[in-house]
């Protein structure tokens, strides 16, 4: 069928059956058409078809060939028909999934069993290939996914250029600008403050997002562990109420991108999966495609010892600011949009802090933020390496109105 249509089938017959009287080209004729449809076999006489093409060769059985013309048509017609069902059918499928999807999947929601639908299915998927209404994805065959047919053009005159008024704990705020529709991401070993770097955050940004409640999904935390942190913080000043009235707290172990408010403040607390590690990058950027104007902060385990959370570098891609968390010490792995400051202008990555932690929520620094080169070299600064500075091509008196003197230096 991927050769030729039914409709190509009906049409070349009924042009060549009714004019040619050779038996020898109409054999040939049947014996290419039969292999892309053997229900051809299956209307014949026992003199005629029943032995196969190669008795249509035969100038005597031309009259016998001749008057099964009609059933043959009618099995090509109820062919033609079939197939355009088929067709509808799978563009049925294609139009009501999302993301990738497989022939076995089809077979499973079209009931196909036989293999004469199965070839049908498979006919409408190629198909829908050359209309370039889907393509195959990956190298494993008989793996699709649709063809974006619309898309978004970004309204960049009208943007709004200011970053949230945002707080992270230890000042991380004061090292990173953070725009509407980020991804924030930290990840470290277990029991090292992760969850309170969560709950700061929802408890400090709620502010952002006045309207409606702040979603806070949690893997493993039940509602008893949950309150027995909340009561750690001042009553006076959070109590638990200021908690209920704000936060929704949500029991959710896996796709928490159906959970996202993409106009308000989010909070996973943690990404994980424990069979496909590989895919904890693609839920992220999943979370990351639903944003809009609301951000998102996402807890990602990781193993001691290891550079990486759970998923390695992939966690780092869709985020606009990670963070690694160890014992007593907080670093900065990627900043996209970093705030430098003055004498050197250094980019943070890399820069730490360390800390401790009181009443399980409180983050106490301990020191500035710095480089290893600053602990390296303390007490003795004459040696420490020098940070070139690249000016941009611009000069003092083209500085634009609102840019900041860091932002001179890429």
């Amino acid at each position: 069928m991927d050769e030729i249509t039914a409709q190509e089938m009906f049409t070349i017959i009924n042009n060549y059956s009714e004019k040619c009287n050779d038996p020898i080209l109409l054999g040939k004729l049947y014996s290419i058409l039969l292999p892309s449809c053997p229900e051809i076999l299956s209307v014949g006489t026992e003199n005629a078809m029943c032995a196969g093409t190669t008795d249509l060769l035969k100038p005597e059985k031309i009259k016998d060939f001749k008057d099964i013309n009609q059933k043959i048509l009618a099995v090509i017609a109820a062919k033609k028909d079939q197939t355009i069902v088929t067709v509808v059918e799978v563009s049925k499928f294609i139009d009501g999934t999302e993301g990738i999807f497989s022939t076995s999947e089809i077979y499973t929601a079209m009931c196909a069993k036989s293999k004469q639908e199965k070839d049908l299915i498979r006919y409408a998927l190629h198909k829908f290939v050359r209309e370039k209404k889907i393509m195959s994805e990956g190298k494993k065959s008989g793996v699709y996914r649709k063809i974006a047919q619309l898309y978004s053009v970004l309204d960049i005159e009208g943007a709004d250029t200011s970053p949230l008024d945002w707080y992270g704990p230890l000042g991380l705020h004061a090292m990173a600008r953070i725009y509407p529709k980020s991804v924030i991401v930290v990840a470290g070993v277990a029991n090292m403050g992760k969850s309170a770097f969560a709950y700061e955050m929802v408890r400090a940004n709620k502010r952002l997002f006045p309207i409606g409640k702040a979603r806070f999904q949690t893997t493993e935390a039940g509602s008893v562990e949950i309150k027995s942190r909340l009561m750690k913080y001042p009553q006076d000043q959070w109590p638990l109420q200021w908690w209920v009235d704000n936060i929704e707290f949500i029991d959710q172990s896996e796709n928490w991108v159906d959970v996202i408010d993409p106009d308000g403040l989010n909070v996973v607390d943690y990404v994980s999966d424990y069979k496909e590690a590989y895919m904890v990058p693609f839920y992220i950027k999943q979370i990351h495609d639903k944003l809009k104007n609301g951000i998102a902060v996402l807890v990602v385990q990781k193993d001691p010892g290891k550079a990486h959370g759970q998923g390695g570098q992939g966690v780092r891609h869709a985020a606009r600011l990670a963070v690694d968390i160890e014992f007593q010490k907080m670093t900065i792995a990627k900043a996209k949009v970093p705030i430098r400051k003055p004498p050197e202008y250094k980019h943070v990555d890399g820069m730490f802090r360390k800390f401790d932690i009181e009443h399980s929520w409180k983050f106490v620094p301990d020191g500035e933020w710095q480089t290893t080169d600053d602990v390296k070299y303390a007490g003795f600064e004459d040696d420490k390496p020098k940070q070139k500075k690249t000016p941009l091509k611009i000069i003092k008196s083209e500085r634009q109105p609102g840019e900041d003197e860091e932002d001179r230096y890429i």
